[in-house]
């Protein structure tokens, strides 16, 4: 956004994080003195490359304007609500659409929540360089029927409850990308900082030593016209069975082609969506993150406890504030892997999270698994039970935010207590 370099998620719409520092920022190309009025306060910055303003903090409130002013640079951002701000991240059950979800069309239907908002970050698998990436722009986008349809599920849910609950603007700023490892998300030096968990990078370049560029883009081609063949497949199959369980549709056209290629350029790499999306939204200033993540990292199970902590870390160092952490355990699920317990043992290491980190909460998700589904359908009572663990925590609601957690036990004959 021309030589200032204003990070695009400061745009018209935008929700600012109520009682906080806010932080403005960017990376201006060349030296630059910015001028920044929002709501009576004013700030002057020389700006020479990563650039960051501090406004006080305020209560809720809106619409209001920021004018910037650099030079011969002027510009209004508008519509702006003060209110509270989450992260969504994660794979592919944080990105599944309200759309696709149960019930989903319905209540996109009736929706109408203008106060509630959603900047998407823009979806980038890798940089080439030179290329200036901060002029890709996603709106935020306000809670209209139209627009909350593609939104991710779990995110609306959990949006729409905190707004009933506390009246206050809501923002969302959804960061995330189906089929990732936690590693995906994270600093390199924050995956290798232990020596159990400093295999993910250790594989990865490993395997990049011996792929050329040229190999892995054929590689990728053929994954692409695989995935295309199967997505007609599945389209064709779905219209004459429109009921066909997840089970049945494997069972007639195959399994989804599973995963894609790895290389220097995939999305799926150590550490590579944490520089090309994460960073982009920090040091935004925020309320706190909702997390649905931990399928892609089932294998590697027993040190997901060290990998996920490292990752809540690695994101409070940047955020600059201790931001709690309120994540999904997964659901039930039929992995496939004979005498594997590898799906329960994650969980475990999710709940040992939230027993060790007093500024996290786990929402539990058992009940709303499909056996052959590793996308179940039903959201609303996962972002809803995300909310209440929020509404519990941060804003003192008298509410049953969780059931309860195992204690200890006690043997009597042939019963267990």
């Amino acid at each position: 956004m021309n030589k200032i370099g204003l990070a695009p998620i400061f745009s018209d719409g935008m929700v600012l994080q109520q009682n906080s520092i806010i932080k403005i920022f960017g990376n201006a190309k060349e030296s630059s003195y910015i001028k920044l009025d929002f709501c009576g306060q004013h700030l002057e910055i020389k700006a020479e490359g990563p650039w960051t303003g501090e406004f006080s903090s305020i209560s809720f409130g809106g619409p209001f304007e920021m004018q910037i002013e650099a030079e011969d640079y002027k510009h209004t951002i508008k519509d702006i609500y003060i209110g509270e701000v989450y992260v969504a991240g994660g794979q592919s059950n944080m990105e599944f659409a309200l759309e696709t979800s149960l019930g989903g069309i319905a209540e996109a239907l009736k929706s109408d929540f203008p106060q509630i908002r959603y900047f998407q970050v823009p979806k980038i698998e890798y940089e080439e360089e030179g290329k200036d990436y901060t002029l890709l722009n996603t709106p935020w986008e306000i809670g209209s029927s139209e627009n909350v349809i593609k939104w991710s599920a779990i995110a609306y849910y959990f949006s729409k409850k905190l707004y009933e609950e506390i009246k206050v603007p809501i923002g969302i700023i959804n960061c995330n990308w189906g089929g990732t490892s936690a590693s995906s998300w994270m600093k390199e030096d924050y995956i290798t900082r232990d020596n159990t968990t400093s295999f993910y990078v250790q594989e990865y370049n490993q395997l990049i030593s011996k792929i050329s560029d040229e190999e892995y883009e054929n590689q990728r081609k053929e994954y692409d016209n695989k995935l295309d063949s199967y997505n007609k497949n599945l389209e064709i199959f779905v219209k004459g069975n429109p009921k066909a369980s997840f089970g049945n549709i494997e069972k007639n056209i195959g399994a989804y082609p599973w995963p894609p290629p790895l290389g220097k350029k995939a999305y799926r790499r150590p550490s590579g969506l944490y520089n090309t999306m994460i960073k982009k939204v920090i040091p935004y200033s925020i309320k706190g993150v909702i997390w649905y993540q931990g399928e892609e990292d089932t294998l590697s199970a027993k040190v997901y406890f060290k990998l996920f902590n490292n990752l809540i870390k690695n994101w409070r160092e940047d955020f600059q504030a201790d931001i709690p952490f309120f994540f999904v355990q997964l659901p039930s699920f039929n992995d496939g892997v004979v005498g594997g317990d590898n799906w329960a043992e994650l969980r475990e290491a999710q709940l040992e999270t939230m027993q060790r980190d007093n500024n996290t909460a786990m929402a539990i998700a058992i009940d709303c698994g499909e056996k052959d589904n590793v996308h179940p359908i039903n959201k609303k009572p996962v972002g809803e039970r995300l909310a209440k663990l929020a509404l519990k925590k941060l804003y003192n609601k008298p509410i049953v935010a969780q059931g309860p957690i195992y204690e200890s036990m006690k043997i009597s004959g042939n019963k267990i207590t």
